[in-house]
């Protein structure tokens, strides 16, 4: 069953829903950077954590909804001589 829900969604929906608490956590980060006593250290852990996020979650949906071929599928040079 689980596995026919995560194929009915489509890669925008599915990135929009696992991208929803990385932007929370952004937007936690803006009001804590503009705290002028943040800790740089924590700060750039934060940014560290936010970008990693945003990628695992974009990677997995790209696995989940982009379909892979192999290099030269589709030959557009046509035949050679």
């Amino acid at each position: 069953m689980y596995h026919s829900i995560i194929l009915s969604v489509s890669f925008y929906q599915y990135t929009g829903v696992w991208l929803q608490p990385v932007a929370d956590k952004l937007a936690h980060l803006a009001s804590f950077v503009s705290d002028l006593s943040a800790d740089s250290i924590m700060i750039n852990t934060a940014i560290n954590d936010v970008y990693s996020d945003t990628v695992n979650v974009l990677c997995n949906a790209t696995d989940l909804f982009v379909p892979q071929r192999k290099k030269n599928f589709i030959n557009f040079c046509g035949p050679k001589n």
